[in-house]
């Protein structure tokens, strides 16, 4: 016998999560709600808990060095045209 496996979109699954960590309503009712498992809302409750962080995160060195190279490739430009390359 073979499990049906359903594919739920991030949206929903973000849904659940976050109606799981608002703590308004159990697992148990809201995987009643949603027609999953509650095993299923406790892992998306957790996922969500685990990446939250990486919301708020910023990659700042490597945006600083891409604002660094823009720099320099305008600087380079304006040398080309100032030498009659462009």
């Amino acid at each position: 016998m073979s499990q049906r496996h359903e594919c739920h979109t991030a949206e929903f699954k973000a849904r659940v999560a976050l109606a799981a960590l608002s703590g308004e309503k159990g697992s148990a009712e809201l995987a009643r709600e949603y027609g999953i498992s509650v095993g299923q809302v406790d892992r998306w409750k957790g996922e969500l808990i685990e990446n939250a962080p990486r919301f708020f995160e910023r990659d700042e060195m490597r945006e600083f060095s891409d604002e660094i190279e823009v720099i320099d490739l305008f600087h380079r430009l304006a040398r080309l045209r100032e030498n009659g390359q462009d």
